[in-house]
């Protein structure tokens, strides 16, 4: 594999050991990834070979993890974990973002306008997003 930074893994190869480790499925990992079992199980293969370590055992239809496997999904786990919780709260950064709204009037004629209507303008907004808005 070419690593394109620190040395690592693509972050697809390790999104399709993450899978398997999470389910101890290889089927249930192929589910999710929309993959076949047999590209999962090829896949891992690459993994372990690039990594020059074993992280699965294979018994049958069985799949567990073995201890350099568990110790790199307890890494990735946390990791992906809070790469969700960072991209969520940017998420709600954004939504509240959007809800802002900022008029700025030069004009004191126009704000004297505006400020008449200021007060059923917001009656009507907040009763149509169904809550209060910070002024």
């Amino acid at each position: 594999m070419d690593h394109r930074y620190y040395g690592l893994p693509f972050l697809s190869a390790l999104e399709v050991f993450e899978a398997p480790a999470r389910h101890l499925s290889f089927k249930l990992a192929a589910s999710e990834l929309n993959l076949t079992a047999i590209e999962i199980r090829q896949q891992i293969k690459v993994i372990e070979d690039e990594l020059g370590v074993p992280l699965f055992v294979i018994i049958g239809a069985d799949v567990a993890l073995i201890a350099p496997g568990k110790d790199l999904y307890a890494k990735l786990a946390s990791i992906f974990s809070k790469t969700c919780d960072v991209l969520t709260s940017m998420n709600a950064a954004v939504v509240l973002a959007c809800r802002c709204v900022r008029v700025d009037l030069a004009d004191a004629r126009t704000c004297r306008a505006l400020r008449q209507r200021w007060a059923s303008f917001f009656f009507k907004l907040e009763q149509r997003l169904g809550h209060a808005i910070k002024r």
